[in-house]
């Protein structure tokens, strides 16, 4: 396997192989000779450059540069030379394979060594001396061991690496999902409160507008039900508004007028404009985000009986069953249409699953039955 390094790295191994180089005739030239060795010359010179060299690739193709050491180390032998300064860089390539190589090329590494071992012993002509072979095999372990450690070091670090980038897309992914979930809080907001103000400000001014005149003070009374109604959409729209650019640098929260004792005025809104709303509460205790929940489901619901029915009355039920604040709202209008699973369906039921309760909606005999079921606090059960 050939590895690709940058320019840094190749200038440390440059210096590497002349750095060896200049030792190697430094030894070949000035170091004495023994007597059962031939006398350095011109070859031995070049065996030793070509020793150094053999490094150039001791960390892009180890086990390359291992073997092109290990021929030029029995060379030097076969030729008669001392062993000098050429058996470093087979060391060196041995630690480069099992820093950077494959098992296989390990394993292949160390039968190589082996061998070159074995040549050296044969056909040396100097004496067997056992400490030398002591020395190798230290050397060999070391290189090995060190090989071993750097490449556990580095695949700590890759480790280490790869687990910082996955928790980095993990924080990013999780933003994501913070802001598609809050873009979806705000979309139900605005489609609930806004949605409900202008609908009832369309039917108010609809309703005026028919009577102005035969009765100017019901059409009087309707125009100003569309100004309250505006001046509370404004509020809520200022509200969501200040979560979306806060002042200052803070989120403000919207003064919440969306709560079980607000539901009262949702009906009054609707009676303005002619339908009858008859509501009934019993006393349940929910928490801020379900009372909240409640009050929207009612809101929505209302809102969809006054669009899409003419005429009848509408009843609007919260009461306890098996721990659970039951929501029902029964649009019981004559010339019903329903036109599909619109989005304020969707809102209401994710309304409910987001709190842990359910929703179900539907045509049934004389009208369309809203129904949902939302947790009561704790101490309420």
């Amino acid at each position: 396997m050939v590895r690709s390094l940058p320019s840094r790295s190749r200038l440390f191994d440059a210096a590497l192989v002349v750095a060896i180089a200049l030792v190697g005739l430094a030894v070949v030239i000035w170091a004495p000779s023994d007597d059962w060795y031939r006398d350095p010359s011109l070859f031995s010179a070049l065996l030793v450059v070509a020793s150094a060299a053999t490094l150039w690739w001791w960390r892009t193709a180890p086990f390359v540069s291992l073997i092109a050491a290990c021929a030029v180390f029995i060379v030097n032998i076969v030729a008669g030379f001392p062993v000098g300064i050429t058996q470093y860089p087979a060391f060196i390539a041995f630690y480069a394979v099992f820093a950077f190589g494959s098992i296989r090329s390990r394993w292949a590494a160390a039968g190589l060594l082996a061998l070159t071992v074995g040549v050296y012993a044969i056909a040396d002509r100097g004496p067997l001396d056992v400490s030398a072979f002591v020395g190798i095999g230290v050397a060999t372990a070391l290189a090995a061991l060190l090989g071993d450690a750097a490449r556990n070091r580095r695949e700590l670090g890759e480790a280490q690496r790869a687990a910082a980038l996955l928790e980095a897309r993990e924080q990013e992914a999780m933003r994501d999902r913070l802001v598609l979930e809050e873009r979806a809080r705000l979309a139900r907001e605005l489609h609930d409160s806004l949605g409900h103000a202008v609908n009832v400000m369309v039917m108010q001014a609809g309703v005026g507008r028919h009577v102005f005149d035969e009765r100017p003070e019901f059409a009087k009374q309707a125009l100003e039900q569309v100004e309250s109604v505006g001046r509370v959409a404004l509020g809520e729209l200022d509200a969501v508004l200040r979560v979306l650019r806060p002042v200052d640098g803070e989120q403000r929260a919207a003064p919440d007028p969306a709560n079980l004792a607000g539901i009262d005025a949702l009906c009054d809104r609707i009676r303005a404009t002619g339908r009858e709303v008859d509501l009934r509460v019993e006393p349940v205790e929910l928490t801020a985000t379900a009372e909240r929940a409640a009050y929207r489901i009612v809101q929505e619901a209302l809102t969809n009986a006054a669009r899409h029915s003419e005429s009848g009355p509408i009843e609007v039920s919260i009461t306890r069953e098996n721990g659970d604040a039951v929501i029902t709202v029964h649009n019981t209008g004559a010339a019903l249409v329903v036109k599909g699973n619109g989005r304020g369906l969707v809102n209401m039921r994710e309304r409910a699953h987001l709190e842990g309760g359910e929703l179900e909606s539907g045509p049934v005999a004389g009208g369309f039955l809203v129904r949902a079921s939302l947790p009561l606090r704790e101490d309420d059960r």
